[in-house]
C-alpha cells in the first residue's frame, strides 16, 4: 500500500491524493450502509446508523464515536480512531 500511496502522491500531489482516498472511503462506507439498510432509511434511522457503526467496529474497522447526530436532517459527525480501512 505504501508504494501505491507514494505513486499517487507523486502523480497528483498529497492534497489531491488525500481527497481522493477520503472520498473513496466515504463511497465504500455508503455502499456498506446501503447493504445493511437498503436505499431508503426506515423509521428509526438514527438507530440504524448507530447499528451500522457498531457493525463496522465489530468487524475490526476501528473505533467510531458519534459526536453529533441531527436526525432526520441527515447530518452526522462521527470521529474515527484507528479507522484507516473504514
Amino acid at each position: 500500500m505504501a508504494a501505491c500511496l507514494w505513486e499517487l502522491e507523486t502523480l497528483m500531489g498529497p492534497k489531491l491524493t488525500d481527497s481522493v482516498l477520503q472520498q473513496a472511503g466515504a463511497n465504500g462506507g455508503a455502499s456498506f450502509a446501503r447493504g445493511l439498510v437498503g436505499e431508503t432509511l426506515p423509521q428509526g434511522g438514527e438507530q440504524v446508523l448507530r447499528d451500522c457503526l457498531a457493525a463496522y467496529q465489530a468487524a475490526g474497522l476501528g473505533r467510531l464515536e458519534t459526536e453529533a447526530l441531527e436526525w432526520p436532517i441527515g447530518r452526522a459527525l462521527i470521529r474515527g480512531h484507528d479507522t484507516f480501512e473504514s
